[in-house]
Formats: C-alpha cells, sequence, structure tokens
C-alpha cells in the first residue's frame, strides 16, 4: 500500500447513494465490510491528478430508474485516476462518460490529521449549469480544491441528477421532481455518516454553489429536509427566490416530454417513462427546450426544481424564510455570468 509524502492530500471518490429516478426512495445504507467477512473494510490508493493519492469505496445498493447490478467489492489495490461519470444531460451538453449511474462523490482533504480534536471543516460544492448541465469535476481542480485543502478544510463535490433526470415532475404526488436536490440531501445524510472516518467535522460543514448550484443550496438552506446536516451557505449568482413562482406550477417541460415520449396519456406516466432509453430522453429534452424556448440550450425556466410538499413546502416564500433554521449564509455574484451564454 502507498504511503501519502508529507504535503500531499488524499481524495476519496465515493460511489454512493442511488434513487429512483421518477419516483423518491431514499433507502441506503452503507457497508464497508466485504460479505461474509467480519472485518478489513474494502478500499483501495492509487495516484491521482497533482500528486494526490486517490481512496474510493464501491459498496452502496443503487437505485437509480433502472435497477442496476449490485456492486463487486473488492480488497486490493486498484487503479482509480478519473473522476466517475457525469449525470446525463442534453446531449449537447453530455460528456462522454455520461450515464444514469452517475451518483459520485469526490473527497479531497489534507494529509495530516487536523489540530483540532473535533475535525477539520467541510465544504461541500455544488456545480451549477441551469439544472441542466455540468458534474462534480467542473471546478477548478488545483485553483479551487487545491487551495480549500491547503487552507485545512475538507473540499467535497458531488453529482446530482439532471433535466428531465432530475426534475421531471407531474406536479402530484406521482412524481413530485425535485429528485436531483434529493441526490443532494443524501449526500449530505452521507457525509454526515463517514465524515468523521477522515478527519472531518460533521458538525461544521458549509454548503456552496455558483448558478443553478447556488439556486440549489438557497433551497436546501430553506428545507425542512435539510435540519441538521448544515451550518453555512454561500450563494453565488443565483438564490431560492429565482423563478420562485415557476416552482409552484404545473411543469410544461415534463408534460411536453411525456407526449413526444408518447407518455403522455396514460394512466401511469411513470411506468412508461422507465420503459425509455436513455437516449430517447435525451433526445426528447432537446426537442422539449427547442419547442418551448426557440433552441435557447441554456434556458432558466426548463427542468427545475419544484414545490413538492416535501423537499419544499406548499408555503409563501416569506413563511419558507421565518420557518427555516438560522445559517450563516454569504451571497455574491459573478458579474459577466451571462457572457458566456451570448458566446
Amino acid at each position: 500500500m502507498q504511503k501519502a509524502r508529507a504535503g500531499s492530500k488524499y481524495e476519496l471518490k465515493l460511489h454512493f447513494w442511488k434513487l429512483g429516478a421518477f419516483e423518491l426512495n431514499t433507502d441506503f445504507d452503507l457497508n464497508l465490510r466485504k460479505p461474509g467477512h467480519k472485518s478489513s473494510a474494502l478500499h483501495h490508493w492509487s495516484k491521482a491528478p497533482k500528486k494526490a493519492f486517490s481512496k474510493s469505496h464501491i459498496l452502496v445498493p443503487f437505485y437509480l430508474r433502472h435497477k442496476s447490478r449490485p456492486p463487486t467489492p473488492w480488497n486490493t489495490i486498484r487503479q482509480a485516476k478519473a473522476f466517475g461519470s457525469a449525470c446525463v444531460t442534453l446531449p449537447k451538453f453530455s460528456p462522454i462518460t455520461a450515464s444514469e449511474d452517475c451518483l459520485f462523490m469526490n473527497i479531497i482533504k489534507p494529509a495530516a490529521s487536523s489540530p483540532n480534536s473535533k475535525g477539520y471543516p467541510i465544504m461541500l460544492w455544488i456545480h451549477g449549469g441551469g439544472f441542466l448541465a455540468g458534474s462534480a469535476a467542473d471546478y477548478p481542480y488545483n485553483a479551487t480544491a487545491d487551495r480549500i485543502v491547503e487552507n485545512g478544510v475538507i473540499f467535497i463535490s458531488i453529482n446530482y441528477r439532471q433535466g428531465a433526470f432530475g426534475f421531471f415532475s407531474t406536479s402530484d404526488s406521482k412524481a413530485p421532481g425535485n429528485y436531483g436536490l434529493w441526490d443532494q440531501v443524501q449526500a449530505l445524510k452521507f457525509i454526515k455518516k463517514v465524515i468523521k472516518k477522515f478527519n472531518g467535522n460533521p458538525k461544521n460543514v458549509t454548503i456552496f454553489g455558483q448558478s443553478s448550484g447556488a439556486i440549489s443550496a438557497s433551497l436546501l438552506s430553506l428545507s425542512p429536509a435539510t435540519n441538521g446536516l448544515f451550518h453555512r451557505t454561500i450563494v453565488m449568482s443565483g438564490s431560492s427566490n429565482h423563478r420562485f413562482e415557476l416552482m409552484n406550477k404545473n411543469s410544461n417541460e415534463s408534460l411536453q416530454l411525456s407526449n413526444i415520449l408518447n407518455c403522455g396519456n396514460l394512466t401511469n406516466t411513470k411506468v412508461c417513462l422507465k420503459t425509455k432509453t436513455t437516449a430517447e430522453i435525451q433526445n426528447a429534452m432537446a426537442s422539449v427546450i427547442q419547442y418551448l424556448f426557440g433552441g435557447d440550450s441554456t434556458p432558466l425556466t426548463g427542468f427545475i426544481p419544484r414545490v413538492d410538499k416535501d423537499l419544499i413546502p406548499n408555503i409563501s416564500y416569506e413563511k419558507l424564510i421565518k420557518r427555516a433554521p438560522k445559517r450563516d449564509i454569504f451571497i455574491g455574484l459573478n458579474n459577466q455570468e451571462w457572457y458566456v451564454f451570448g458566446k
């Protein structure tokens, strides 16, 4: 087993929570032991970018739109030099390694033990992309993660489902939506459960994001589902009241998607959608964007979070704010963010 040199960092890449794509299934468990054995956590160490070291656990049951094969555990050294697959997005944005099996987490921590007995503080990054694109690898690896880690903070980035895969909604209990947000909640629960093993302090967690990642962070700050999971929020160019009135209306995007896939007139749209391939849903998403937004590939009113009466209660925005736990929040903006859309 390789040993980290002084000044290096550890990176943990976790394949973790799996939820139903068009139904909420928050049951998950972490099993760090090989079946039939009473000890020896399954892990591996290997070199990662910038002389970091990587430790991975792939030991959690899968619960996605289509049931995945159980992961195969191991207790030998194996190389892990690349990020996990990104979540599926619009065809033009989807990376080669995109997959519906995409819920990966990257944890990068200082090599030395924390001088504080409570452990290192934690910063969880939620990527942006209009709820249609992006991944846990979408951050300047050296400039962001390294700088945070070098200052004695554990850096975490996560994937979450996007577009129709993460925010399809029938505006009722059959398919309430917000699966991408629930992915983020499950990530926070997972962090709270295991982060002590990586010398982290589960009582000192800050979430931060940009654009739709900032909207996500802001919504999580208001949700009763996140009580006790984090303590501070940083939002950059996005907030929970952006288009909030649309979150409480029927999803025209989801209705149009169902019609394109010939699932709109069926009693159980959800069952019909599960019969469609990833590519079919991707192409239908692209058609929805073309139909509703005149070809604009980055609309801010596409597949978005919805008031689902659970993660986002069906009350006024003002009441949400009053009921939310008191947390520190830092708000900023990116002055020329729209430039990227106009190029």
